[in-house]
């Protein structure tokens, strides 16, 4: 969707260019662009959770802008749960820990950031998958889930992502 604003804002200022004088500014023009977007969601957006790939701190401040609400930006996974908000971990429920990416060069003696895929254990985490042994030996290890995803850890308690992409097994 942002892309799609961006777009549509560039459209309407080249437009703008090509009337003759008096122009509008560049800022009343995003503003009645980011009006069409905001009526997209019908104005009454009262907060966005993203749940993908990590979103980037401008389409959060976008987002936020354009449908005047809060973004948060969750991390989880299928197995486990919830595991962060806004890359902050909630310690009181989610164990995690980062283990070595040896074939991607990711290590838990990174500086100036430890990196590595993120092991999780949950109160809510399922224990094995229904019917596949195989999948579940790989995946858990001594009850902590291989989230296979790839972060680095920023302090105890927050995680960054340092790739958008998901390891293998």
């Amino acid at each position: 969707m942002y892309s799609q604003y961006k777009v549509a804002l560039e459209c309407e200022w080249n437009a703008e260019q090509q009337r003759p004088p008096p122009h509008r500014s560049r800022n009343e023009i995003q503003q009645e662009v980011m009006s069409r977007f905001q009526s997209l969601l019908g104005n009454r957006c009262n907060s966005i959770v993203v749940g993908s790939a990590p979103c980037s701190e401008e389409v959060q401040e976008w987002m936020r802008k354009c449908f005047k609400c809060s973004v948060t930006d969750a991390y989880g996974t299928t197995e486990a749960g919830a595991i962060s908000n806004n890359g902050i971990i909630s310690l009181s429920r989610v164990d995690v820990k980062l283990a070595d990416v040896p074939e991607l060069g990711y290590y838990q003696t990174d500086q100036p950031y430890p990196r590595g895929e993120i092991l999780v254990k949950s109160a809510e985490m399922a224990s094995r998958y229904h019917r596949d042994p195989d999948l579940t030996a790989k995946t858990w290890t001594v009850r902590l889930l291989h989230s296979l995803t790839l972060r680095k850890h920023m302090c105890s308690s927050h995680f960054a992502c340092c790739c958008c992409c998901r390891r293998h097994l």
